[in-house]
């Protein structure tokens, strides 16, 4: 296959390709596959991300609002706010013109990717700092308590690296502004690490040991 047959297709190669070689049967059969993966995946992180929003919530981290359930036990605030927040970013970018996928949904995507490599980076370091604290009882836990534990903290790292450092290469979009973008998930994280500093700090000083020490 010749490299002009990637010419021009932009995020819809692979359909493309189908299309001219399989023929127009499996060229609809993966856009209804494509279109039901993408709707399961948002049906899931939409869940995921008001459950989050809902327990930092519950823990001080965001207002306490947000912390409130129906009384079926779905975080309806949470649902309601991120679909607002949803709404006011992808809605602003359609109103200045933005390709819904080739803009907005490359961009967001490379955005959630950062992201979700930072919480997996801070729950290695987690995990590194729990197992320091709990030294191995034989020589034979030294692999999987010490040395395995630090190369995945090391190839975390790595990864942010270099997704923070490719962000242009990944979302296909280049300039200022696309390279400072990705830096909004580092930013979020050193503000909620100050802010559970802060609340540590209030929480030992009002003398509530069921809080303090909870967020560092």
């Amino acid at each position: 296959m010749s490299a002009k047959a990637f010419e021009g297709r932009g995020g819809s190669v692979f359909l493309g390709l189908s299309q001219d070689y399989a023929g127009p049967a499996l060229f609809h059969a993966m856009s209804v596959i494509l279109l039901a993966s993408l709707f399961a995946t948002c049906l899931g992180m939409t869940n995921f991300a008001a459950r989050y929003l809902q327990h930092l919530a519950g823990d001080k981290l965001m207002p306490s609002g947000f912390a409130t359930l129906a009384q079926n036990g779905s975080p309806t605030r949470a649902v309601v706010a991120q679909i607002a927040l949803v709404l006011l970013g992808v809605g602003g970018a359609g109103l200045l013109g933005s390709d819904p996928y080739l803009d907005t949904g490359a961009v967001l995507f490379g955005v959630g990717a950062v992201s979700v490599v930072l919480l997996q980076l801070i729950a290695a370091i987690a995990i590194v700092r729990f197992l320091h604290a709990h030294r191995p009882a034989r020589r034979s836990q030294w692999w999987s308590r010490r040395i395995a534990p630090l190369l995945g903290l090391a190839g975390l790292a790595a990864a942010v690296v270099i997704i923070m450092s490719s962000f242009s290469t990944i979302t296909g979009k280049s300039g200022i502004f696309y390279e400072v973008l990705p830096w909004l998930s580092v930013v979020a994280v050193v503000a909620g690490g100050v802010r559970g500093y802060l609340l540590d700090r209030r929480f030992d000083a009002a003398g509530d040991d069921t809080v303090a020490g909870k967020y560092t």
